[in-house]
């Protein structure tokens, strides 16, 4: 009996259709016809401020210091099933502080990573602030030139 269910649960997995996005549609951050494969692109608006208000309300910020604004976004890579599932797009940009001060951020936006693996989360790290070096000080792990 265990046999016949084990045979029949595989039998509908790979009688399953496969739905993947095409590689251009993620790379260009257009929808795809999966919403959920899309992931942001680096400059999309939520992303921005989402980081923004991220740092603002971190612990280890400094009272009164926050991002004023982002600006040269760019995408240093993209990765899918490298060796995760997950796509990962990587990207850098020039923060201006409020205490006047430019600093580079780096961030992730992974697809499949928000509440309960719906939706999309990103990850940064702003030079000279990862006191604790969660992103190995020089913000290395965050980056991934």
């Amino acid at each position: 009996m265990l046999r016949a269910v084990a045979a029949l649960a595989l039998a509908l997995v790979f009688a399953a259709p496969a739905t993947a996005a095409p590689v251009d549609a993620l790379l260009a951050g257009r929808p795809s016809a999966d919403p959920g494969l899309a992931v942001p692109a680096c400059d999309a608006a939520e992303v921005l401020s989402t980081i923004q208000g991220r740092f603002a309300s971190a612990e280890l910020t400094p009272a009164g210091l926050a991002i004023a604004g982002i600006d040269k976004t760019r995408q240093s890579r993209f990765v899918v099933n490298r060796p995760s599932p997950v796509a990962r797009r990587y990207c850098q940009a020039r923060t201006l502080l409020t205490n006047g001060k430019h600093r580079t951020l780096y961030y992730l936006i992974e697809r499949n990573a928000g509440f309960a693996g719906y939706g999309w989360n990103v990850e940064f790290c702003v030079a000279g602030h990862d006191r604790w070096h969660v992103y190995d000080g020089r913000c290395r792990a965050a980056a991934q030139y």
